[in-house]
């Protein structure tokens, strides 16, 4: 059995890259933006970018969809990959306690604490 990929239309990805890739690199960001924003302004970014496409044509639709979602993941990969930082930054200096707090060493690192599991 072969299976063949996927329609893929390079020219809407390069459009779409040239056009709104600094705006989709941005919201991708979390360390500026909040993860439910980043979310929220990607989701607003693809809206955008399907409007531009007449609802008659759901040919151009889909590969306009999924040229958006590649150029997602191909952002996200590069800033792995390329330039070893992640979009979603965590803070790396400390560490979230499960019940919410931090406890200090002597030596002025934070340290997770022993959690207690409920006694069910």
């Amino acid at each position: 059995m072969e299976v063949s990929p996927w329609p893929f239309d390079q020219k809407i990805y390069d459009s779409i890259q040239k056009t709104y890739g600094a705006s989709l690199k941005d919201a991708l960001d979390t360390e500026k933006h909040p993860k439910k924003e980043s979310y929220k302004l990607i989701d607003e970014l693809k809206a955008k970018i399907v409007e531009t496409v007449p609802e008659e044509d759901e040919e151009k639709l889909t590969l306009t969809k999924r040229a958006f979602d590649k150029l997602k993941e191909d952002i996200f990969r590069d800033e792995i990959l390329n330039n070893r930082s992640r979009l979603r930054m965590d803070e790396r200096s400390t560490i979230r306690d499960l019940r919410g707090g931090y406890s200090k060493s002597r030596r002025g690192k934070y340290l997770l604490s022993a959690c207690r599991m409920p006694a069910w």
